[in-house]
């Protein structure tokens, strides 16, 4: 008798047999209108043409939506999950880059930035010793030694960082906004048959019941309000990852530089 967590495993394992039948079927069964499917993520729309056919996969989905929903005991489905529209006319596919945003404010004022390793940031500074300890001092940088795991091995980094508060200080900040790249983000504009506007979603498993018109929309343009455009940022003498807004200064203070 298999014990509780393995049982649990087991279950998953049937469970990602069952996927891939289905999705195998989903394949041989659908013609590709867009695909730009990563390692990570699904992004597909499919249309299927048989009526009997789509009602095959609907039924197919559904047994496959329960069973895992009964196995992680969470109503919310994965991402890769396939989604049925009907009487779809047009998509659009936007991509634009995707930002993590980070709040650096006084109530995390001991909260650390790691901003590059100790190697990449003595390089840039050709190893001048001088050079280096005048940055380190001024910008009230400090190395600290981290453990990362990297391909099944773990290694010591020595990074360079700095305090949250240090760098509001720094910055004459209150509060600062900053911004680092995180790939791309994917989304829908659908619109409907006989409809004049269009609603947005994640472009994920889309299946369609009728052949869609699709076309892959120019990167939009930054909004006006964006924050590029209306705020100043704090910028380090070495290259570092992000972009620093300042969105609030400090009261009755400026920047010490």
């Amino acid at each position: 008798m298999l014990k509780a967590p393995d049982e649990k495993k087991e279950k998953w394992k049937k469970y990602f047999q069952h996927q891939e039948e289905v999705f195998s079927f989903i394949e041989s069964n659908s013609k590709t209108l867009a695909n730009d499917t990563s390692l990570k993520y699904i992004r597909t729309i499919k249309f299927i043409e048989e009526k009997k056919t789509l009602e095959e996969i609907k039924r197919k989905l559904k047994k496959l939506e329960n069973e895992y929903k009964e196995i992680s005991e969470s109503e919310k489905l994965p991402y890769n999950f396939p989604i049925i529209l009907n009487g779809i006319e047009n998509i659009y596919i936007n991509t634009n880059p995707a930002v993590k945003s980070v709040s650096i404010n006084h109530q995390k004022a001991k909260e650390k930035l790691y901003l590059k390793s100790l190697e990449e940031f003595e390089k840039e500074f050709k190893y001048d010793k001088k050079k280096i300890d005048e940055v380190m001092k001024k910008y009230r940088l400090e190395v600290e030694k981290i453990e990362e795991k990297i391909l099944e091995q773990k290694i010591v980094l020595e990074m360079v960082y700095i305090t949250y508060e240090n760098l509001l200080d720094i910055a004459g900040a209150d509060k600062i906004q900053a911004h680092f790249p995180n790939g791309i983000e994917y989304l829908l504009n659908i619109r409907k048959i006989g409809e004049t506007r269009s609603k947005q979603r994640r472009y994920g498993f889309i299946l369609l019941d009728n052949n869609a018109t699709i076309q892959i929309s120019n990167k939009q343009a930054k909004r006006s309000h964006a924050y590029s455009k209306t705020l100043e940022t704090f910028v380090f003498p070495f290259e570092v990852y992000g972009i620093y807004y300042i969105k609030e200064k400090k009261s009755n203070q400026m920047s010490i530089f």
